[in-house]
């Protein structure tokens, strides 16, 4: 794996040596897009990391956006899309995008409730190995905890992508109307272990993103369709040494 490490160090270094690049598109993606171009990565939304072993997460200079690690959809035994059945059944109404939509931050160590009238919390049951998704009404009544993810679907994921990490520090500016990224910096991170992953969910630290923007029209194929961009695991930039060992090279 270190052979692999060196190589995409010396390949960053040789983009980092670019200066300011020009954006492949206007996309938000285009921050993490334009990189992967330049170190000859084929674009992509794979479970698997991002080059050799090795994910690469792309971070704003002055970003304040926390990590977000991977995506896996909660399982559910009485639904037939979680998606929908979450959207459906514990979304709200947003008024900039005029529909119901489903944004919120869910962790295990308070009960959120973002915008929703619902609150939810993560259960992290180590005997049956699952964490449980539990949604209270505004009363702190539970209406629902049949949601859930398997450890071993998380220490799949775990294993398979954010193994080891490489994070890419980029400064951002924008002219004539389109954005330029410098990528100056790399560093390089092992993973501590699936049991101290656990752990961090348990605490708090490492928290679950709903990201379900609702149903909008797909220009494409004529048809409504839902606009579900994951449910993302995510850990704040300061406690990723609590997570990760850091590689020096």
């Amino acid at each position: 794996m270190f052979d692999n490490i060196f190589e995409l160090k010396d390949k960053f270094d040789s983009v980092s040596k670019l200066g300011y690049v020009k954006a492949i598109s206007d996309n938000y993606s285009a921050i993490g897009e334009t990189l992967e171009k330049l170190l000859g990565i084929d674009a992509n939304n794979s479970t698997k990391a991002d080059y050799k072993g090795i994910e690469i997460k792309v971070k704003g200079s002055n970003s304040n956006f926390d990590i977000s690690l991977f995506s896996i959809t909660p399982k559910c035994d009485k639904c037939v899309f979680v998606p929908e059945d979450l959207l459906n059944n514990y979304g709200y109404y947003s008024v900039k995008q005029k529909r119901k939509v489903l944004y919120s931050q869910v962790f295990a160590n308070k009960i959120y409730s973002g915008n929703s009238k619902f609150r939810f919390f993560l259960n992290v049951d180590k005997e049956s190995k699952k964490i449980f998704l539990f949604i209270f009404d505004s009363s702190y009544q539970i209406v629902e905890k049949n949601f859930f993810w398997l450890f071993d679907d998380i220490y799949s994921r775990l294993n398979d992508k954010m193994k080891f990490l490489a994070l890419v520090k980029v400064s951002i500016k924008n002219f004539d109307n389109w954005f330029y990224y410098k990528y100056y910096n790399i560093g390089f991170y092992k993973l501590k272990s699936f049991d101290q992953f656990i752990d961090l969910i348990d605490k708090g630290v490492v928290y679950i993103d709903f990201n379900i923007g609702g149903y909008t029209f797909d220009k494409n194929t004529s048809k409504i369709k839902l606009d579900y961009h994951g449910t993302r695991f995510v850990i704040p930039e300061k406690d990723l040494l609590l997570m990760y060992d850091e590689i020096n090279l």
